[in-house]
C-alpha cells in the first residue's frame, strides 16, 4: 500500500495495541486481522532494516505509529528496548517486587523491567532503571550478552573495531563476545560504543541474538539453552505439516527444530475428523503446553502435557484451526514456541477482498476509496492479473505479490484514472499464476452497498468504564497498567428477535477519528467471513455475551472520540448487519494521565479560544476555477473554500465540502503552504476559513471564482 489509509482493519488492530510514550509495542488481543502494516509505514521503503523490521512487525513484537511511520532512526530508550528483548525471547514471568527508585509501579514500563529483572538480564544501576534513558550500544549488547547467559573473558578480542579502545571495561568480554559470534557488526569498521541504539538497531541485534540463541550451535550459550526446542512433531491422519519460512514462503515438508510456524492444508470436502498431535521434547525436563483456536469457542486455556505429550483436535469441514505449542525449560529461563494453522482451501472468492476506507482528502471532493486485497493465502512471488471482466478485454493491473502474501491494489486510483468505473455491484475477472502457471482463475463478485444497519439495540449494551471500574479490572487482571480507557459490550442473544435471532458471532470494530468531523465507514455487504486472514479469527460467538474493549491513544496521552461498530454473523459466518454507536470520552471514564480529544465536536476540547490565523495568503482575490490556491496556517487546523453565504460553523462548513459543494485540506503548519484546488467548483463569491482542533474558527478571506 503505497500510501497511508486509514481504514477498518487498520483501526480494528490499533483499538487492541497499547500505545505507550516514545514507541507502540504489542498488546494481546483478540484475534482481529489486519492488513500488514509494513504497507503503510512510508519511512521503511529503502532502509537497510526493512526486510527485519517487517518479519517483527508480522509477528507482533513491535509496531509502527498512527501517524504512518516506523521511525527507524529514532533513539530507543532502555525500557523499550527490554519491551523488544522481553517479546522476541518470550519472557513473561514478572518479579512482584523492583528496588528500583526510580520506577513507579504505576509506570508503563514497570511491568517489562520486571520481567526483565527476573529473567536476569537487567540490573539497573545505583538503585536506578533509568527506564527513559537513551540505550547506548555497549549497554545493549551487555543485557543481550545476559539473555544468552554467555560469561565472557575480561579482556575479549576487540581488534575487529577501529574504536574498541572505547568500550568501557565492563561492557568489553560482552561486546568481544558477541562479535565473534557474529551477532554484533560494526559500523566502518567501527562500534561506536557510546552512540545511542536506534529502534532499527535494536530489532536487528536482539533479532540477531535469537537467532543464535537457537541455532543449537555456538550461539547457544550453555547447553542447557537447547532444552526448550522440540525435537519431533507427528500428526494423526494423512496430513502434511509444511514449514513457513522468511516472508511466509513454503520452506520445506515435515517437521525442523528452528521452523517456528507451519501449516496443515484440509480438503473443502472433508469430513469431520479427531486426529492426535504427539510432540517430542528435546528434554524430558522441558515443560510443554498447548492452546487450540477454534471457530466456534474462544478456544481452550493452555493445558499442560504429561509425559505422554499428546493431544488431540477436532477438524470440521471448511474450518480453520490453530494450533500454539510452547516449550519452556526445565530451569524455566527458556522458551519456544510452535505455531500450527490447518486452513481449508479458498476459492477465488475466499482469497480477495473488497474493502471500504474514507478519503479525507477534502481537496479532492467527496468520495470514498476501494481497494482489492489479499493476505496470507497467496505466496510472495504470485503475480495477479485484474480484468475488467471474464471476457477478459482490458486488463486493468498486474501485480507481484509482496511478502506474507499481502496483494493490494487501489480500485479508486483505478477509478480516478478512467481504469475502471466501480459499481454499486459488479464482478472483476482475476487470474493467479505461480512460476509461470495459472492456479486460480475466474470471476470476483463484489458488492458495494452498506450492510443492513441495525437500530434497535434490545440485548445489547455499550458502556465506558469509569475510572474505578478500569482500575479494578487492572487489579483483576482484565486490563494492563497503563489503559487509557475501555469499553464494554454486553450482548444477550435471549432478547434478540428477527434477523438478529440468525446472530451466531459477532466482531467489533472500534474506529478511533483521527481528523476533525470524521464521519464513519460503514461495513459492506461483502465484509469477510471472520477468516479472511488465514493467521486467525476475527469473529467471536455471541455465547461469550460480549466482552471488554481497551481504548488506544494518539501516542501522546490523548484518547479521540470513536465509531463503536458490532458486525453480527449467522452460523455460516455470512454478516446479517451490524449496531454503531458513538463513543465521546471524559476524564471520569479516563485513567489519571490521559485527556479526551474531541473531533467530533471539537468545541468540547477547552482551553483554547485563541482562532487560527490565515497567513501568507496569496494575494489573488481573483481566481480562475481549475487553479489551486494556497495558503499558511498559525495552527494545525482544517482550511475550507465555500460558497460566501455559508454560516462560519466549523460542522456546516464540513459537510458542505464533504457534499462538493466546497473544497479544503487537512492544514499543517509545517507545509510551505497548504493547497486547495477550485476545480469542480461553480463561478461564484466564496470565501476560506479554518477550523482549529477547538472548534475555533478564523477571520474568513474572500475569494472569487471566475
Amino acid at each position: 500500500m503505497a500510501k497511508k489509509v486509514w481504514h477498518r482493519y487498520i483501526i480494528s488492530l490499533c483499538l487492541l495495541l497499547l500505545v505507550v510514550p516514545g514507541m507502540p509495542v504489542h498488546a494481546s488481543a483478540p484475534a482481529v486481522s489486519a492488513p500488514a502494516e509494513t504497507d503503510s509505514l512510508t519511512d521503511l521503503e529503502g532502509h537497510w532494516a526493512k526486510e527485519t523490521i517487517t518479519r517483527w512487525i508480522h509477528k507482533g513484537w513491535v509496531h509502527g505509529y498512527s501517524n504512518g511511520t516506523f521511525k527507524p532512526n529514532a533513539p530507543i530508550t532502555r525500557a523499550e528496548f527490554v519491551t523488544l528483548v522481553n517479546h522476541a525471547f518470550g519472557f513473561t514471568s514478572a518479579e512482584s517486587s523492583l528496588p528500583f527508585t526510580d520506577l513507579p509501579v504505576t509506570s508503563w514500563a514497570y511491568p517489562e523491567v520486571a520481567i526483565a529483572y527476573k529473567a536476569g538480564y537487567f540490573h539497573g544501576a545505583s538503585g536506578k532503571a533509568n527506564p527513559n534513558q537513551q540505550t547506548v550500544r555497549q549497554e545493549g549488547v551487555v543485557m543481550l550478552a545476559n539473555v544468552l547467559r554467555i560469561n565472557p573473558a575480561a579482556n575479549g578480542d576487540l581488534s575487529p573495531f577501529k574504536d574498541g579502545n572505547l568500550v568501557a571495561s565492563w561492557a568489553k568480554g560482552a561486546v568481544a563476545e558477541l562479535s565473534a559470534r557474529k551477532i554484533l557488526k560494526g559500523d566502518g569498521g567501527k562500534f561506536r560504543p557510546t552512540d545511542t541504539l536506534t529502534r532499527a538497531e535494536a530489532v536487528t541485534v536482539i533479532d540477531a541474538a535469537l537467532a543464535s540463541s537457537q541455532s543449537g550451535g555456538s550461539g547457544s550459550g550453555t547447553s542447557d539453552q537447547t532444552t526448550a526446542y522440540l525435537s519431533d512433531m507427528n500428526l494423526g491422519g494423512e496430513l502434511t505439516l509444511v514449514q513457513k519460512g522468511d516472508q511466509g514462503v513454503p520452506a520445506g515438508i515435515g517437521f525442523d527444530k528452528n521452523t517456528n510456524g507451519y501449516t496443515v492444508t484440509l480438503e473443502r470436502d472433508m469430513e469431520a475428523v479427531s486426529i492426535p498431535v504427539t510432540v517430542t521434547p528435546e528434554s524430558d525436563s522441558a515443560k510443554v503446553e498447548y492452546f487450540v483456536n477454534y471457530m466456534d469457542q474462544a478456544g481452550e486455556q493452555y493445558r499442560k502435557l504429561g509425559t505422554n505429550h499428546a493431544f488431540t483436535i477436532d477438524l470440521k469441514p471448511m474450518e480453520d484451526l490453530h494450533v500454539y505449542i510452547t516449550v519452556t525449560s526445565g530451569d524455566g529461563k527458556a522458551k519456544k514456541g510452535y505455531n500450527i494453522d490447518f486452513l481449508y482451501k479458498r476459492n477465488l472468492q475466499e482469497t480477495f477482498q473488497v474493502i471500504s476506507y474514507p478519503n479525507f482528502n477534502l481537496g479532492d471532493g467527496p468520495h470514498a476509496s476501494y481497494s482489492l486485497y489479499s493476505t496470507n493465502l497467496l505466496e510472495q512471488g504470485d503475480v495477479v492479473k485484474l480484468y475488467d471482466s471474464s471476457s477478459r478485454n482490458k486488463l486493468l493491473d498486474t501485480t507481484t505479490v509482496e511478502s506474507y502474501g499481502n496483494y493490494m491494489v487501489s480500485l479508486s486510483l483505478m477509478s480516478y484514472s478512467a481504469k475502471y468505473e466501480l459499481r454499486t455491484s459488479g464482478n472483476f475477472y482475476i487470474q493467479v499464476s505461480r512460476q509461470g502457471n495459472i492456479f486460480l482463475e475466474g470471476d470476483y463478485g463484489y458488492n458495494l452497498n452498506e450492510l443492513n444497519r441495525l437500530t434497535d439495540r434490545t440485548g445489547i449494551t455499550v458502556q465506558q468504564l469509569t475510572k474505578q471500574e478500569l482500575q479494578d479490572q487492572i487489579k483483576r487482571g482484565g486490563l494492563w497498567k497503563g489503559v487509557a480507557g475501555a469499553v464494554r459490550l454486553t450482548l444477550d442473544p435471549s432478547q434478540w428477535s428477527g434477523v438478529m435471532a440468525e446472530a451466531k458471532y459477532y466482531r467489533v470494530e472500534l474506529l478511533d477519528t483521527n481528523q476533525l468531523y470524521q464521519s464513519s465507514v460503514a461495513p459492506l455487504q461483502t465484509v469477510d467471513r471472520g477468516d479472511f486472514d488465514p493467521t486467525g479469527f476475527n469473529v467471536i460467538p455471541v455465547a461469550s455475551k460480549g466482552g471488554i474493549y481497551a481504548r488506544s491513544t494518539d501516542g501522546n496521552w490523548n484518547v479521540s472520540d470513536a465509531y463503536f461498530q458490532i458486525i453480527f454473523f449467522n452460523g455460516e459466518r455470512e454478516p446479517v448487519g451490524y449496531y454503531e454507536t458513538t463513543l465521546l470520552p471524559d476524564k471520569e471514564h479516563l485513567a489519571d494521565g490521559y485527556t479526551a480529544k474531541h473531533m467530533l465536536d471539537p468545541t468540547l476540547n477547552t482551553g483554547d479560544d485563541i482562532p487560527p490565523v490565515i497567513t501568507d495568503m496569496t494575494t489573488i482575490t481573483v481566481m480562475v476555477i481549475g487553479n489551486s490556491l494556497g495558503a499558511k496556517l498559525s495552527e494545525k487546523a482544517n482550511l475550507y473554500l465555500v460558497p460566501a453565504d455559508t454560516e462560519l460553523n466549523g460542522r456546516t462548513m464540513h459537510d458542505l465540502v464533504m457534499s462538493g459543494k466546497g473544497r479544503g485540506t487537512v492544514g499543517d503548519t509545517t507545509s510551505s503552504f497548504n493547497i486547495i484546488s477550485t476545480s469542480g467548483l461553480p463561478a461564484g463569491d466564496y470565501k476560506l476559513v479554518a477550523v482549529d482542533y477547538s472548534g475555533n474558527v478564523s477571520a474568513p478571506v474572500t475569494i472569487r471564482l471566475v
